[in-house]
């Protein structure tokens, strides 16, 4: 596959170049060198992250079995986007107002309206701890790499 010159820009104006291979389904994000990871991190965003199809680790001090397995779990977190935090959100938030007024008395004047309302916020709040926390880690990830790396 030809390598070419690829841009992703976020709703933010950030962009990010990456050397990457195009392929059928997204791009392969490269980590080879100190730049790349820089770029990486900073493409790491909320919101706007690009999406990966695959990522190929290729760093001296890193073993390839290693290698694949950061690859694997780098590309996961960049393409995570928080809805399995925002589910979780939304299911407590169900299960604590549907069960709720068995438990106590509901507050005065909420109705369905309310608990739809209340479900709403709750897994948007889900989703957006879950992007951020999946930014952290990925971010966090990628400083390890940076770090443990000897040529970089």
């Amino acid at each position: 596959m030809r390598k070419h010159r690829r841009t992703f820009v976020s709703t933010y104006s950030r962009v990010a170049l990456w050397d990457v291979e195009r392929i059928r389904d997204g791009s392969v994000l490269t980590i080879s060198s100190r730049i790349d990871l820089e770029r990486a991190v900073s493409s790491a965003t909320w919101l706007s992250r690009p999406r990966v199809a695959a990522v190929h680790v290729s760093v001296d001090g890193v073993d390839q079995a290693s290698s694949a397995a950061l690859g694997t779990r780098i590309g996961k977190l960049f393409n995570d986007c928080g809805c399995a935090w925002g589910e979780m959100a939304l299911a407590v938030a169900l299960v604590v107002l549907l069960l709720g007024p068995g438990l106590v008395a509901w507050p005065a004047g909420l109705n369905w309206a309310g608990v739809v309302a209340i479900c709403a916020v709750a897994a948007v709040a889900g989703k957006l701890f879950g992007l951020a926390l999946s930014r952290r880690r990925v971010r966090q990830l990628l400083r390890r790499l940076a770090v443990t790396s000897t040529t970089i």
